[in-house]
């Protein structure tokens, strides 16, 4: 009998430290259906932030790019303007006399030619360095982000002094249209300006975004002979 309940009380401790499952065989590792859930959950942990990083470096870049954009038109504006002073302050004359602000015939030192026409006009390149309009060519210049020089940190189309500078996916193009007798009583409604005192001016951006799409920019303006 003493035997016997020494087994007894070995093999109930085995139960209670086997617990309820004692009796049931032990099973080691994963089965397949549990390997492939695991990995899909660490697939998408791992995956979902990097999707959205992506997009945000993306995004990041599409908002820098349309800034660019839009300070390029805006500059591209302002020389038309800073020449349009120039030409009236400096006098520029026709032959007979007249006021030459789009310095048309005038070609005296301070006058630079803004020549347009009717719509569509004429179009040109021109960087902040340039002391004059080029005709566009067939295809637009791109400009290069200066390193080095006196245009240091400037989109010009060459880099005085600068032997490496950074090519872009950038060019404009400015379009000038003269004269304007339609625009004078659609833009300035009752207007006695005459078509000749106006000139409309058509800034127009391009580059290729980051998904190798083309993308444009585009700001108008109308000057006036002020003088």
């Amino acid at each position: 009998m003493f035997a016997g309940e020494q087994v007894k009380k070995i093999t109930l401790r085995k139960m209670q430290r086997a617990g309820p499952a004692g009796f049931l065989q032990k099973k080691e590792g994963f089965t397949l259906i549990e390997s492939i859930v695991a990995i899909t959950i660490l697939v998408g942990a791992i995956f979902g932030p990097l999707t959205l990083i992506t997009r945000g470096i993306y995004s990041v870049r599409e908002v820098k790019d349309k800034l660019i954009a839009a300070n390029l038109a805006q500059e591209g504006i302002e020389i038309i303007r800073a020449f349009r002073d120039s030409n009236i302050l400096t006098g520029c004359m026709t032959p007979l006399g007249a006021s030459d602000w789009r310095a048309l015939v005038d070609a005296s030192p301070g006058c630079t030619r803004l020549a347009g026409g009717a719509a569509p006009g004429s179009d040109w390149e021109i960087d902040a360095a340039s002391v004059a309009l080029s005709p566009k060519g067939a295809t637009p210049q791109k400009f290069l982000l200066c390193q080095a020089g006196s245009l240091t940190g400037l989109y010009s189309y060459a880099c005085p002094g600068d032997p490496s500078p950074l090519g872009t996916r950038f060019s404009r193009v400015i379009t000038l249209i003269t004269p304007l007798d339609e625009l004078v009583t659609t833009v300035v409604p009752n207007a006695t300006i005459p078509a000749a005192d106006i000139m409309q001016i058509i800034v127009t951006v391009s580059w290729t975004n980051a998904a190798g799409s083309q993308q444009t920019h585009t700001q108008k303006n109308i000057l006036y002979k002020w003088r």
